[in-house]
Order: C-alpha cells, then sequence, then structure tokens
C-alpha cells in the first residue's frame, strides 16, 4: 500500500520502477512511482536518502530524523547488559581462544539475525504503507495469530524479568547510599526512571542515552588501564575445549539487542543503509569490550 503525508511517502515493492543514472560524479537515482490511475509518475530521489518515509514532529510538523550515533548506541547499550558481568566467571576456565571463539561466534550470530530482522521489519513497512511496525506485528504476519500470542508472552515474561532485575539492583544502590529500605528504594527509582522517560523528549533521550553508553565505554577503557599491571600474558595459551558448549548459552544472551530493531529501523526512516550500519556498528562494541 501506500501511505501519503505532509512529507512521507511509503511505497509497496511492486508498485515501484527504479532506475539508476550516473552524471559525473553523482548518481541520480529516479523511481516510477504508481498513481491511482495505474499511470507512472517519475519522481527524482537523491541516492544518498533512501528512506521510506519521515519522522515529524507532531507538535512543530518539522522532519526529524533519528541518528545513527544514536541507534549505534542503543544497539551496544542493549546489549551490554547483566549478562556481561557473568562472561568472566563463565569463560575463564575455557581459556582465551576458545572463548574468543565462542564470542565471535555469537557475535555473528546476533548480527545477521539482528539484520534478518530488519529486512522483515522493513518488507512490513512497506506491505502495510506505515512506520513503526512492532515485534508482535512482525509475528502476527509472518506466523499468524498463534505466533502473536507465543511472541508476546516471551516478550513479557523475558522484559518483566530484566525490569525486576534492574529495578531491584537500583533500588539496593539507592538504599546504600540513602536511609531508605531495599523496597522503597526500588520503587522510587522505577517511578522516578519511568516518569522522566514518558515526559522527555525522544531526541533528549536519545542524547542521554548515547552519553550513558559512552560513559560506559570510557569507565570500561579506565578498569582496563588499573588492570593492566596484572596482565599475565602466559595465561592466554590455557585452552580447555571440553568446556566451550557450557559457556555458549550465557554468552550468547550476552548478545541480545533484537528487541529494539524496531525501534531502530523506524528512527532511521527504513534507510536499509544506515540501519545495518546501526546494527552492525553496536553489536561490535560489546565483544571488543568482552
Amino acid at each position: 500500500g501506500r501511505e501519503v503525508g505532509l512529507t512521507s511517502v511509503v511505497l509497496h515493492p511492486r508498485e515501484q520502477r527504479r532506475t539508476t543514472t550516473k552524471v559525473g560524479s553523482k548518481v541520480e537515482v529516479k523511481e516510477k512511482v504508481l498513481d491511482e490511475d495505474d499511470g507512472y509518475l517519475d519522481a527524482e530521489v537523491d541516492d544518498e536518502q533512501q528512506r521510506l518515509f519521515s519522522n515529524l514532529d507532531v507538535e512543530t510538523l518539522q522532519h526529524q530524523p533519528g541518528s545513527v550515533l544514536g541507534s549505534v548506541s542503543l544497539v551496544a547499550g542493549t546489549t551490554v547488559g547483566a549478562g556481561i558481568l557473568a562472561l568472566p566467571a563463565v569463560t575463564a576456565g575455557t581459556g582465551y581462544l576458545p572463548s574468543s571463539a565462542v564470542i565471535l561466534g555469537c557475535w555473528a550470530y546476533s548480527c545477521v539475525t539482528g539484520l534478518l530482522l530488519a529486512e522483515v521489519n522493513l518488507f512490513l513497512m512497506c506491505e502495510l504503507g506505515r512506520g513503526g511496525v512492532s515485534m508482535l506485528s512482525m509475528a502476527e504476519d509472518t506466523f499468524g495469530g498463534p505466533g502473536r500470542i507465543l511472541a508476546g508472552t516471551t516478550y513479557v515474561f523475558l522484559h518483566y524479568s530484566l525490569l525486576v532485575a534492574y529495578i531491584s539492583r537500583g533500588g539496593e544502590l539507592i538504599s546504600g547510599i540513602a536511609d531508605f529500605s531495599p523496597a522503597l528504594a526500588s520503587v522510587a527509582f522505577g517511578s522516578l526512571l519511568g516518569v522522566t522517560i514518558y515526559a522527555s523528549n525522544p531526541s533528549v533521550l536519545d542524547r542521554v542515552n548515547t552519553a550513558l553508553v559512552g560513559g560506559v565505554v570510557l569507565s570500561f577503557f579506565g578498569i582496563l588501564a588499573v588492570a593492566f599491571g596484572k596482565f599475565d600474558a602466559s595465561q592466554l595459551g590455557h585452552a580447555d575445549v571440553g568446556r566451550v558448549m557450557s559457556c555458549v548459552p550465557v554468552v550468547a544472551l550476552s548478545f541480545v539487542f533484537h528487541n529494539i530493531v524496531p525501534t531502530v529501523t523506524s528512527s532511521l526512516e527504513g534507510d536499509r543503509r544506515k540501519i545495518t550500519t546501526a546494527i552492525v556498528a553496536g553489536a561490535t562494541i560489546p565483544p571488543v569490550m568482552f
């Protein structure tokens, strides 16, 4: 289908014919767009802006595109979660080379599956003629009603567990600083964070998240600088291949970011090149840290 707004056009793949012409150093792309009378209209499209639609500020009606850096930070920040705390203990017995192979394998798997999810999301954007296609919509369109129920149940269970873990830990940290009980501190932490996110502009949240991820990376390199004096190169040769499979589930879980792929595709307005860059770059930061 096709949705036409003030500054947005979403095209079904079967309703467009594209020709590319190189003029000097500039590539011109022309699309023939199917109109209501089955006639084709020529539309010149800048090859640098292959987005499917435009995000608008509902108050000012101004174009408000998401940034690639913000999306990279979103993917990286989602990936670097509780799993990173367990990795040293889980992979220590395996050895440097086997654990590195497991990390690289899980990274490649997460990148490929993330890109495949993005492709499904982009296809459904064109098919439905709108942006903001959720994970549940993807499951329903692909697997039907039962798939939507299964995906929704799994989604709620996973993220409810994560929220409980993070809010509980945040409450413990606050109760250690202030004179609050852990339960009251957890309620205060969750409420304050939820209200702040609800009331904030998406662009502000994007910048805050980018700054926080930057802080995580800087603190990581700070830890490396402090611990570098205790580095023992002789331990790099240790390997216990028999323990590899036991660490695969934890490592694989540490690379989960797929729940925010629909958010990334919507923020970057369906631009495949930007989406690919955001997913691959964002998923590459954690294994460098791991």
